[in-house]
């Protein structure tokens, strides 16, 4: 299974509603109605949707088998929300998914690997 793995710290990604490849106009990854109710802890582990979004002490998404090329679009009420992509080593899902330790925070990061 190829994963894609995003964290975010910018403050409007709690507000995110809209996870897309922004090369393609149809469909969404992830999306949500409501911003205002509160993302999930990641501790809940993901659902079956190809993309699960969730807040530990950043907001976390953990996208499945996205095709090759895919530029994923992090949008909320206010428009865009900023992340970072980063190459990174492959790291562990259930490491991802787990909450961060203190002073582990970082400025948010894309990790693409094969699980």
């Amino acid at each position: 299974m190829n994963l894609t793995c995003i964290t975010s710290e910018d403050p409007a990604a709690l507000t995110v509603t809209k996870l897309y490849d922004e090369n393609n106009d149809f469909g969404h990854f992830w999306d949500r109605n409501d911003p205002t109710i509160p993302l999930p802890p990641c501790s809940n582990g993901s659902d079956d949707s190809q993309c699960s979004v969730c807040l530990d002490q950043l907001v976390k998404v953990v996208c499945r088998n996205l095709t090759a090329g895919v530029k994923i679009f992090m949008e909320g009420p206010e428009g865009s929300i900023n992340y970072n992509q980063t190459d990174q080593q492959q790291q562990d899902l259930q490491v991802f998914l787990q909450p961060e330790q203190e002073g582990e925070r970082g400025k948010g990061s894309s990790t693409q690997y094969d699980a």
